[in-house]
């Protein structure tokens, strides 16, 4: 039982990072950007001229998500939603559906508490 509960909250601090990572920081901007390849699959270019442009402050996952309104890019540009299907998958993972919810209140909250010290 200890390990089960060290597992949970392993996870969910896993989410909470990714989150931080995801919505708080322009990463995937910064890290793919010295790309060409991914520059023009990830639309990086485009981003780069709008922030030159409108000298807007917004992050490239709100860039992305104001352009394109498929399913993937509402689930990664969500917290709630990336929540529930990255704590879903990991309940299937370590064969504990159980856990599913321990694991996304535990995530949520969390990355909530880390808005409310941060902001």
């Amino acid at each position: 039982m200890e390990s089960n509960l060290i597992d949970i909250l392993k996870y969910s601090f896993v989410h909470t990072f990714i989150c931080i990572v995801l919505y708080e920081t322009n990463v995937i901007f910064e890290y793919f950007k010295y790309s060409s390849i991914l520059c023009n699959i990830l639309k990086i270019n485009d981003y780069i001229k709008y922030k030159e442009l409108t000298k807007s402050e917004d992050l490239y996952i709100q860039y992305i998500s104001s352009l394109y309104s498929n399913f993937f890019i509402k689930l990664i540009s969500c917290p709630l939603c990336l929540g529930f299907w990255v704590n879903l998958i990991v309940s299937f993972t370590i064969n504990d559906l159980s856990s599913f919810f321990v694991l996304y209140c535990l995530s949520v909250m969390f990355y909530g508490v880390y808005n409310l010290i941060w902001k």
